[in-house]
């Protein structure tokens, strides 16, 4: 996901984080990867086992945190529903909650032919991490059929609504950018004809 929305989007520092170290061979140019568990499952996945990668990211706790650190507006992605997103996304969100960094997250919901277990699991993360962010924004993988032709190829699908969430975000980063430097205008106008400057 982080690949495709690079591609759109300027002036953000992207970070991809997974155990798989094969995740990382996808990774554009420019992104910077968090290789993180590498002590709890030796460089693979966790299926979905949702615990288990948390328990890898709390492996590297120490590193998750300084991401967060000092930084305006930090913006998790995650597909819910597999191991590491459901899992590890704890650990993430607590971390940007801590760093009391204004915190959106931005998760897919697995299709319904996935199965209920999917599902089940993406919601019980999904009432873990509500708590530590500032935002959530839900996006249901069944919303590609609305979309884009049902006929389609699944992956093109996808990639067509991972560009919607990047245009979005695109616009929501810009909106904030601007308000953020008008404020800091407001402020030295302000401080420039203050009768007690």
């Amino acid at each position: 996901i982080a690949s495709e929305m690079s591609q759109s989007l300027s002036g953000v520092s992207f970070l991809i984080a997974d155990t798989d170290s094969r995740v990382f061979k996808k990774a554009r140019k420019g992104i910077k990867v968090l290789h993180f568990g590498v002590k709890t499952v030796g460089g693979m996945g966790t299926g979905m086992d949702a615990i288990l990668a948390e328990k890898a990211a709390l492996e590297e706790k120490d590193k998750i945190k300084k991401i967060f650190k000092d930084q305006d507006l930090s913006i998790i992605v995650g597909s819910l529903g597999g191991g590491v997103a459901s899992g590890a996304v704890v650990v993430f969100s607590a971390a940007a909650k801590e760093a009391k960094s204004i915190s959106l997250g931005i998760f897919t919901l697995p299709f319904q032919f996935e199965g209920e277990k999917k599902m089940k699991l993406a919601k019980k993360s999904l009432e873990k991490v509500r708590q530590n962010l500032s935002a959530v924004i839900l996006v249901p993988n069944e919303s590609i059929f609305t979309i884009s032709d049902k006929k389609a190829p699944l992956k093109k699908s996808l990639s067509a609504l991972n560009q919607i969430i990047a245009k979005w975000l695109g616009e929501l980063i810009d909106t904030i950018s601007r308000r953020s430097e008008e404020r800091r205008v407001g402020k030295e106008c302000r401080s420039r004809w203050s009768p007690y400057h």
